[in-house]
């Protein structure tokens, strides 16, 4: 995400980190100069974390079903090419 100033939400009732040690640690990972927020919040759908630029135009939703939405057209591939559903091209990928 491009940008310097982020708020992390996070949600669920698990609170295993000091807010202000993550957000050195998300920093520190980042490899670059960042202002981080952290936001928390028991009742959003789903355990997980959201993290949004400081205007909120940039949005990156990490929670288990929203990760899953993602991946799903290819792990529904997956699955079919292992269930032999579809055939198999020669590089491993279905003709359809």
């Amino acid at each position: 995400m491009t940008g310097n100033e982020f708020v992390v939400k996070l949600s669920g009732k698990e609170h295993v980190v000091e807010d202000r040690g993550l957000a050195e640690e998300i920093a520190h990972r980042a490899g670059r100069s960042l202002h981080i927020t952290i936001s928390r919040k028991e009742n959003t759908a789903g355990d997980g974390v959201i993290i949004e630029d400081a205007e909120a135009r940039q949005v990156w939703d990490n929670r288990l079903l929203k990760r899953l939405e993602r991946l799903w057209p290819e792990l529904r591939r997956q699955i079919a090419l292992q269930a032999s559903l579809v055939p198999k091209t020669r590089a491993g990928e279905s003709s359809q």
